[in-house]
């Protein structure tokens, strides 16, 4: 059916649908304006009105219809910008934690390195320790690149591990020898070899102080004179303090302390071992293995004697980190009573930085070739 179109003000337009029980505001919904040409005669005829009246209940079902579908669309754009919202949310609170942790480290304290423990006090001492040097048979560099470093370093102390000198020839009755070259030593020449190295020593050094432990090589002396006294106590001393190397050595007026291998020191269960700080100092321990010297002693030691360098540590419970340290020699390393096996023997020295409370650092110096790489540190 087609009506007639009536243009018409919008006075007429709301008067129209209020006539016919509807608002304004439903036209609107219908998307019906107030400035719409609608099929609508004010004047018209009962006919005419009943139509639009149909007409305007079709629209009325057909939104009504589409509204379930408008109402879950209207939703699901509802639920998307919520969790949109939810989602720029969360990112705006991960971004404010971000920038308070930025902010807690900027204005965090500076971590700040703590300052080392000095070590080397007033009463802090450098301890040298020189290994067997043998009199006439010592080796001419190692003794040398020895006594440069002394005359650097200036140690507060120095310990002499024994057998500084040889004692051979007819001192050593229980070697057999075997090689003419043999025969060209002399305890004389010993002796001499010795005071010499001693007179630089306190020359280079006059302010440290020196002690000296007897050796087994220096014990074959006091044997020597209780075999030719054929037992007889004020004899056999008489004949050692004519031969024994602590006094041909002049120690007594040198000021050096002699330990003998006889006799206890430091308040020590066994002779001829004395005790400096912590570290029990002796010429030979009595074991080849460190491990059976680390068991016997439960102490530091220091020793001479094998001519090895080598430094055994561990931690104990009682007494905590404990080794045993020796550090070569500044003898001939391939002597002839050894023939033609290769004796291994190394030359070198050692040197420990102790505390007041007794605690050290120990450090082994090796000669190689008549350089001492302590030495090096000088150039």
């Amino acid at each position: 059916m087609t009506s007639p179109r009536v243009n018409i003000s919008p006075a007429q337009v709301l008067a129209a649908l209020k006539s016919e029980g509807s608002s304004y505001a439903a036209a609107r919904k219908l998307k019906i304006h107030q400035s719409t040409t609608l099929i609508i005669i004010a004047r018209g005829t009962a006919r005419q009105r009943a139509s639009y009246k149909k007409w305007l209940e079709r629209k009325k079902e057909q939104a009504r219809k589409a509204s379930p579908t408008l109402a879950k669309d209207r939703r699901a754009k509802a639920l998307v910008t919520l969790q949109q919202g939810s989602a720029l949310r969360e990112s705006e609170r991960r971004a404010e934690r971000l920038h308070a942790q930025v902010v807690r480290l900027t204005q965090a304290k500076k971590f700040k390195l703590a300052s080392p423990t000095k070590r080397h006090g007033k009463d802090d001492i450098v301890q040298v320790f020189m290994p067997d040097m043998h009199g006439h048979y010592h080796d001419p560099a190692a003794v040398a690149a020895f006594m440069g470093d002394m005359k650097r370093l200036q140690p507060d102390r120095l310990t002499n591990l024994g057998d500084f000198i040889d004692c051979g020839g007819f001192l050593a009755a229980h070697h057999v020898l075997g090689y003419v070259a043999q025969m060209e030593y002399s305890y004389e020449q010993d002796i001499t070899d010795g005071n010499g190295v001693l007179d630089a020593l306190q020359r280079d050094c006059p302010r440290t102080e020196i002690e000296m432990i007897e050796g087994n090589h220096e014990d074959r002396v006091e044997r020597w004179c209780v075999g030719q006294s054929l037992g007889g106590g004020k004899d056999a001393d008489y004949l050692r303090r004519a031969f024994a190397p602590q006094y041909l050595l002049n120690l007594k007026n040198r000021g050096i302390n002699y330990y003998r291998r006889s006799e206890s020191y430091d308040g020590l269960p066994i002779p001829g071992a004395i005790k400096r700080g912590k570290i029990i100092v002796v010429h030979d321990p009595g074991f080849s293995d460190p491990r059976r010297t680390l068991s016997r002693f439960g102490a530091p030691v220091v020793h001479g004697h094998d001519h090895q360098s080598h430094a055994n540590v561990t931690s104990t419970v009682g007494q905590g980190d404990i080794g045993v340290w020796a550090f070569g020699c500044l003898a001939q390393r391939q002597q002839l009573y050894a023939h033609s096996r290769p004796t291994g023997h190394v030359h070198g020295y050692g040197i420990a930085l102790q505390s007041r409370a007794g605690h050290f650092l120990m450090i082994s110096v090796p000669i190689i070739d008549g350089v001492s790489y302590l030495g090096k540190a000088f150039t």
